[in-house]
């Protein structure tokens, strides 16, 4: 059992290693991303009209010992007659020995093309704290790796930002890249080519059908790019019936299925859940991945709002 524990410890320590040294996908992910829009695209802050706080703590790959963990706190609300739009990003991230922490503030402009459909711009600024601490690691499974024999490392990485959104009561459609700059990490070793932060673009997508005075559907999209790495996709649908219960499937393509389910408790309060199980080779070492989500609204009295939001 202990031989298994290290073998387990020495691959999650080998993925943290080649993650910092290589061009791979960086940001966190999500299975419940369509009620976290404002974690890719600084443009939707303020366009739901209301202050909104989200939560999010993510368990990836349960079992697996080093596994991905992810907690997420967004914050954003319009501001100033409702034109401009304001947030924070919060994020804690860790696999394995590699941990970092992440804030970002969110600044938007919204304006009307119709009646019914709106265009908004966003800007975002902040920074990531990054350390890498090889010392935590267990040493009868690096001390046969000079490569593991390094002082911690530890990065603090400026970024900003971009995003437009376009949307309405019943779509959305969005394009943004939220690290503009590529940041390098430090060489801890001369003979180690450090790696960086790369930029990564995303288009978002979704649409509300109306089934029913009852039913409603909402497919959405998520698609990320990102050099080194090949193209991430995620496709989600939901049903909602009474616009009480959300229950919905979604697909990562080569990499993961899985299903979501919500609950808007109040007008203001709803709870999610979402379980995926990867399709991939790592389905032998895992039971799947927990994600549990908490959205509070506080609405502004003298602005009249559609309940419940859909996105």
């Amino acid at each position: 059992m202990k031989n298994r524990n290290r073998i387990k410890v020495a691959i999650i320590c080998l993925i943290s290693f080649v993650a910092i040294q290589s061009n791979a996908q960086q940001d966190v992910m999500l299975t419940q991303y369509s009620s976290a829009l404002q974690l890719t695209n600084p443009a939707y802050a303020g366009t739901s009209v209301r202050l909104n706080v989200t939560g999010i703590l993510r368990n990836q790959w349960v079992g697996f010992e080093g596994a991905p963990k992810s907690q997420v706190l967004l914050v954003n609300s319009p501001f100033l007659r409702y034109h401009l739009g304001v947030g924070f990003t919060l994020i804690r991230d860790e696999i394995g020995p590699d941990k970092q922490t992440l804030f970002y503030a969110n600044v938007a402009y919204n304006f009307s093309l119709t009646d019914n459909v709106k265009l908004s711009m966003g800007l975002s600024g902040g920074f990531n704290v990054k350390k890498l601490d090889l010392n935590t690691l267990d040493p009868m499974v690096t001390s046969y790796d000079p490569a593991y024999n390094l002082a911690s490392q530890k990065d603090f990485l400026p970024n900003f930002g971009t995003g437009i959104y376009l949307y309405s009561t019943t779509f959305y459609l969005g394009l943004s890249t939220p690290k503009l700059l590529k940041n390098s990490y430090k060489n801890v070793d001369p003979n180690i080519t450090s790696g960086g932060e790369e930029q990564h673009f995303f288009i978002i997508g979704g649409y509300l059908f109306r089934l029913s005075d009852m039913w409603k559907a909402k497919p959405s999209f998520s698609l990320k790019m990102v050099k080194g790495a090949p193209l991430s996709a995620d496709f989600t649908a939901n049903a909602i019936y009474k616009d009480k219960f959300w229950f919905g499937a979604m697909y990562r393509i080569g990499d993961a299925v899985g299903v979501i389910f919500q609950y808007q408790i109040s007008d203001r309060l709803r709870a999610g859940y979402s379980y995926d199980l990867p399709i991939s080779e790592m389905r032998k070492n895992t039971t799947g991945s927990h994600e549990i989500l908490i959205s509070y609204d506080l609405v502004f009295k003298d602005k009249k709002i559609v309940t419940p939001r859909y996105f």
